[in-house]
């Protein structure tokens, strides 16, 4: 009988020391979790994100008198107005896009899809089919006229570094466009 109680001395020791090392084990799990549940929310809550277009009232008309000049014909007026809005608001992508139009209205393909790169690069929502910012068929269109002219240039024997540099923007849109939503 002696022998009976020692085992069951020895096992209570033995769950003892295992209901301690699973009580230690838990606690030390449960702080790991809240650490680093804390830890993931505040990288959410600092994670960068690109800033939401912004309604300017005051750029929005002025990009529509742009417009209504281009469409009337008047490019000298509605250039200078873009111009001007570049100044005002250099970090935005819409006077560029403006620009971008005058320079296909003047049958420019190549300084037209250099302006595009300025204003998808400022505001890409220009390529994505879910915003109603969406100009990518006509971007698409400009890249297309403005890389067979780089190419017919390049065949024709006039290779220069600037040919060269913009053949890359070419590619570089292309990626752009080929990356971009929907």
């Amino acid at each position: 009988m002696g022998e009976d109680r020692k085992q069951t001395e020895g096992m209570d020791r033995l769950d003892r020391i295992s209901l301690f090392a699973i009580v230690l084990l838990a606690v030390a799990a449960s702080f790991l979790l809240a650490v680093h549940a804390g830890d993931a929310a505040s990288r959410e809550r600092y994670v960068e994100r690109p800033p939401a277009p912004v309604f300017n009232p005051e750029l929005d008309k002025k990009i529509r008198v742009a417009r209504d000049l281009m469409e009337n014909s008047n490019l000298a007026k509605s250039e200078e107005l873009a111009t001007l809005l570049l100044q005002d608001y250099p970090y935005d992508g819409k006077p560029y896009m403006i620009i971008g139009d005058i320079r296909l209205r003047q049958q420019d393909p190549v300084g037209a899809m250099e302006s595009y790169r300025s204003a998808v690069d400022l505001t890409p929502d220009f390529l994505d089919k879910k915003s109603e910012l969406f100009q990518g068929r006509k971007i698409k269109a400009a890249v297309q006229e403005a890389r067979a002219l780089i190419e017919k240039e390049l065949q024709a024997g006039a290779a220069t570094g600037e040919l060269a540099a913009k053949r890359k923007t070419v590619y570089y849109m292309l990626r752009r466009i080929a990356g971009s939503c929907g």
